[in-house]
């Protein structure tokens, strides 16, 4: 895989970094990773406004960061970063038409700060939280980690993309499974 000049200097000082090093690089390259990856984050953005003593709701905050998105951004066809691969990489595992699947960058918003979600895909009302970080060993509270070791290995665009598509596909039959297959409360008896 060919990266962008600027990620494949962060992978490669990662990569030939020394355990000790790990604060450091986290530090330096945290944020600057993220934006790599996605290609924008929206506390670059003059649209984000948010501040951090207002806990929302998960939902809530989802609602909030889908309505930040930059003018231009398409959710359903993402273009920055590593993004159009990455999507393109989930979208083939759930073989779903185009417009069926959206992808939102959350870093900057509220659903990042309280909940620790940097970006989710979105597929017919159900969401997978993806959290990109330099740090391996970082308590997640995100469903999947993208970190730059799985980058590189082409995990991302193989195994994990894989996953989300399956974890969306099981979230949606899980909640088919709980609603009555009859669109009232009995079936009818004639």
């Amino acid at each position: 895989m060919v990266f962008p000049l600027a990620l494949q200097s962060i992978l490669d000082e990662i990569k030939n970094s020394k355990e000790g090093d790990v604060p450091i690089l986290i530090t330096r390259y945290g944020r600057l990773f993220e934006q790599l990856f996605l290609g924008f984050t929206l506390s670059d953005n003059e649209v984000c406004t948010y501040r951090e003593d207002e806990y929302l709701p998960f939902l809530d905050a989802v609602e909030e960061m889908k309505n930040l998105q930059p003018v231009g951004y398409d959710p359903s066809h993402p273009t920055e970063g590593c993004n159009k691969e990455f999507f393109s990489s989930v979208e083939s595992f759930l073989r779903v038409g185009s417009g069926d699947l959206e992808y939102y960058i959350c870093v900057g918003t509220k659903l990042d700060f309280w909940h620790g979600v940097d970006a989710l895909f979105s597929w017919r009302g159900m969401c997978v939280s993806i959290d990109v970080t330099v740090n391996t060993e970082k308590k997640y509270k995100a469903d999947f980690l993208i970190t730059p070791p799985l980058l590189v290995s082409g995990e991302v665009y193989t195994l994990i993309a894989r996953d989300i598509a399956l974890l969306l596909i099981t979230r949606k039959l899980n909640q088919l499974s709980q609603k009555p297959m009859y669109p009232f409360s009995q079936p009818r008896r004639t």
